[in-house]
């Protein structure tokens, strides 16, 4: 069961050092006028995203071109669009649920489709499903 617990932590802390390290050292660096929206956009997403959010819509939303929306974010980011909002909703889905909420709440409260799909994602990404992500924040706290 410890080793269970460490494992999930360790899992944990890569997801947060790798969205931390986006936010910190990427994001300050960004110096060039020209991609400075690319931080406005980050912003963007952060506040917004149990919206449906698209690459479309936020190039659109930015006045650019998805192309250049797309290779911008990469190069800035290093990491797609559609995975940062993915990360940025797996990390809010990690923070409702440590403050005791359902999985079924958290799933449309952070905007995705079904709740199927927020487990395929969260497993993904952490190694666990949220149910047994949920279980193991209430042994902790026993």
């Amino acid at each position: 069961r410890e080793v269970e617990r460490r494992l999930i932590l360790a899992a944990l802390l890569d997801f947060v050092k790798r969205n931390i390290g986006l936010a910190t050292t990427d994001m300050a660096v960004v110096n060039d006028e020209k991609l400075v929206y690319i931080r406005e956009i980050s912003n963007y997403i952060s506040e917004r995203y149990p919206e449906k959010l698209t690459a479309d819509k936020l190039a659109k939303q930015f006045l650019v071109s998805r192309q250049k929306l797309d290779a911008d974010f990469k190069a800035i980011m290093n990491i797609t669009l559609r995975q940062y909002i993915l990360d940025i909703r797996i990390a809010n889905s990690i923070r409702l649920m440590s403050q005791g909420r359902k999985v079924s709440d958290v799933t449309y409260e952070c905007g995705f489709s079904s709740e199927s799909h927020f487990i395929h994602i969260f497993k993904d990404h952490i190694g666990i499903t949220p149910y047994q992500y949920s279980k193991m924040l209430s042994t902790t706290k026993d």
